[in-house]
């Protein structure tokens, strides 16, 4: 039996100790992925990622709890799968275990063997019905009852392939950044130190009875903000309406906290009923809602839009509102330099976890082109 626990590695803890007397409050929050068209902030992020150990401990919940918050079982994630191969000895190749695709689906299939991979782990609830949990409890995170709200951690478990080396594939997707483990050219093993490791993919491709637990790095989108502002222009002989066009281009990841995306359905065409200020039709998600507001570049661009009032040549320039903000979402393939994925080695007996990262070697521009997801109405942005 194979299992995987795949997790968020661009999110972190933030624990308040003891609001509630004896009892600590847990918050899964994103790590800081905003990055300037003039700032490659790559290494932060690198670091971000493998700053943290595995577990944690919640008072006064005996179950040690994950760092990073855990893939949950929602259509948030719809589509996204992940594909098991083989080692082929005879052809020195690799070919898909049959069943091999473990696939989030809205239309869940009990009788498809791609959607049988996958599974939940226990709720809160479910733990304490164990004998030994009776009287166990902790605080709800806010994660599950605010607007991110976390289901059950995903499982996926392949139960029957038999063979000394497989290989695990994350294709193209929306939500995480894609990797392919049957070709270990692309990419290079570091440890949670950043040191070179060598001949160490024995380690990586996961055998017949193991378990492995993915550190996901999320896609790198690109958000393109265009903003139609109404100005009224003034002079001492008329007073006529303007209007003009700011735009603001940065990277962000898909949005986790304090509101998580809803990409796995508002990217799909039945979702554009908006029309934005030429006609056009638009999706919505509160999600990117949420995180353009909280974001550096929105204050930015208020700032540029407010400023315009004072660099008129007239007698007065006065801002009398704005469409709501046209967003277009881009995704990019992997950089050289990323990291794109962390392999936590999990020892059955004793449950120490050792963690292997794949730092991206090589291009893979061509493997996964960029590709625009969606084109977005941000409701409700005011400068």
């Amino acid at each position: 039996m194979i299992l995987l626990s795949p997790r968020d590695a661009g999110t972190r803890p933030l624990v308040k100790e003891k609001p509630v007397p004896g009892m600590d409050e847990l918050t899964y929050v994103e790590v800081d992925y905003e990055e300037d068209l003039r700032v490659v902030r790559m290494v932060e992020e690198n670091q971000a990622m493998m700053a943290y150990d595995p577990y944690l401990q919640i008072a006064p919940w005996p179950v040690p709890i994950p760092r990073h918050a855990p893939l949950d079982f929602t259509m948030r994630y719809d589509g996204l799968e992940f594909v098991l191969h083989h080692r082929d000895q005879f052809a020195d190749d690799f070919c898909e275990v049959p069943g091999g695709k473990a696939l989030i689906d809205s239309t869940d299939d009990p009788l498809d063997r791609d959607h049988q991979n996958l599974g939940r782990e226990m709720n809160v609830a479910e733990c304490r019905d164990w004998p030994d949990m009776k009287q166990a409890t902790r605080l709800p995170f806010p994660n599950e009852t605010g607007g991110t709200r976390l289901k059950e951690p995903v499982a996926i478990t392949y139960y029957g392939p038999k063979d000394s080396r497989f290989a695990l594939e994350l294709p193209e997707n929306d939500y995480f950044t894609p990797f392919d483990l049957r070709h270990p050219e692309r990419y290079a093993l570091i440890d949670s130190d950043g040191k070179l490791l060598e001949d160490s993919w024995d380690f990586v491709w996961p055998r017949s009875d193991c378990t492995r637990v993915l550190y996901l790095r999320p896609r790198r989108l690109r958000w393109i903000v265009t903003v139609l502002a109404h100005f009224e222009h003034i002079n001492w002989f008329e007073s006529v309406p303007n209007d003009e066009v700011f735009v603001s281009v940065f990277y962000q990841r898909p949005p986790f906290y304090p509101l998580r995306h809803d990409l796995g359905t508002t990217t799909k065409p039945e979702s554009y009923v908006l029309l934005n200020f030429y006609g056009e039709p638009r999706s919505q998600d509160n999600g990117l809602d949420s995180s353009w507001d909280l974001s550096w570049h929105s204050r930015d661009l208020r700032d540029q839009i407010l400023d315009a009032v004072w660099f008129s040549l007239c007698e007065a320039y006065v801002f009398l509102g704005n469409e709501d903000p046209d967003l277009a979402l881009v995704a990019h393939p992997p950089r050289t330099g990323e990291i794109v994925v962390g392999f936590g080695i999990v020892d059955r007996a004793s449950g120490h976890e050792d963690v292997v990262w794949l730092l991206q070697k090589q291009d893979v521009s061509s493997v996964y082109p960029q590709r625009t997801l969606g084109q977005f109405l941000l409701a409700g942005w005011q400068a």
